[in-house]
């Protein structure tokens, strides 16, 4: 009788270390998390320099990152390195054409540079504009006038954090069949439908409570004698929501989620195919800055090309009408 009683405990007590080990790591992806999100959310509403210096911090991580998946191919490390700052202040600037032309050139440099030195040319032709452009687009967005493209940024970070955390917590809690097991093993089809979900009630919740609650703060703080604040989008918000259904929202926020999805699953495959589990480890918890912008930036080049092909125009305004008028 003692010795099973001997093994219950045993048990019980590597149920509560492993138990404790998960939650400790659990801990650390939350609170990492809520940190960077809140960040995030801080400097892009502050705008200007705070919202250019995080990219361009950012961006310099990533680069560093895909030199990594890259088997240490330099040419794309050097070039993005030396030309983001200019292309980020570009793309602020509103000159779409000279920056799209920079990046351009920028890739076919790298491209060059590591087929002269017998590399792969692909990560300068394709991982450059990817991560670069996608940083760029951010850039131009978060400073536009009338704040509709922090609108836009906003709604389209709810809806991927989101996804992503009803995904993972579908995933742990239900688990089942895997849903792409030889790129990453640890993904199952129970944590897709809930990121697809996730995606969809985030859209809804986020384009419902902008307006809500640009209103409140805007209208809170000119009560209370502060006056209003400049950095608060508050026209664009409630214009950008105002008369969208929220089928459409929710049909929007399923987009986004499957394009980011996608974008996490082809991050996993170049993971894979180099031997790593994460891309960095800056950030505890959760890995590299890839590993958090890889559902961001393929979402946000997907939500762009709709809303261009919508609105007709690369503009912000028309960039934030189209893709709320696309269904």
């Amino acid at each position: 009788m003692s010795g099973f009683v001997s093994v219950v405990l045993e048990v019980l007590v590597g149920v509560l270390q492993a138990c404790g080990r998960r939650m400790r790591g659990l801990t650390a992806r939350v609170v990492v998390g809520a940190i960077a999100l809140a960040v995030v959310a801080a400097c892009l509403l502050l705008g200007g320099w705070f919202w250019l210096g995080l990219l361009l911090l950012v961006g310099w991580l990533g680069l560093v990152e895909m030199w990594r998946l890259s088997s240490h191919e330099g040419s794309a490390l050097l070039v993005g390195v030396l030309t983001l700052p200019f292309l980020l202040g570009a793309s602020a600037a509103g000159w779409v054409e000279v920056a799209g032309a920079l990046l351009v050139s920028a890739a076919l440099l790298a491209a060059g540079l590591a087929a002269w030195g017998g590399r792969s040319p692909w990560w300068g032709a394709l991982g450059v504009p990817v991560l670069v452009g996608g940083l760029m687009l951010a850039a131009w967005l978060g400073v536009a006038e009338g704040g509709s493209g922090v609108v836009l940024l906003a709604w389209l970070l709810a809806v991927v954090v989101a996804s992503d955390c009803a995904a993972f917590a579908c995933g742990k809690l239900i688990g089942g069949p895997r849903l792409a097991p030889g790129i990453s093993p640890n993904k199952t089809w129970a944590g897709g439908v809930g990121g697809l979900l996730g995606g969809g009630i985030g859209g809804m919740a986020a384009g419902w409570g902008a307006g809500c609650a640009a209103r409140w703060l805007d209208g809170a703080l000119e009560e209370t004698g502060f006056g209003t604040l400049a950095f608060v989008p508050v026209e664009a918000a409630v214009s950008a929501f105002e008369g969208v259904e929220l089928a459409h929202l929710f049909a929007l926020g399923m987009g986004v989620a499957v394009a980011g999805m996608l974008g996490d699953l082809l991050e996993s495959a170049l993971k894979r195919r180099v031997g790593l589990k994460d891309s960095g480890a800056v950030l505890p918890g959760h890995g590299g800055v890839l590993d958090r912008l890889d559902s961001l930036l393929a979402a946000l080049w997907v939500v762009v090309l709709a809303g261009v092909i919508v609105g007709g125009r690369l503009d912000a305004d028309a960039l934030l009408a189209g893709l709320f008028s696309f269904l």
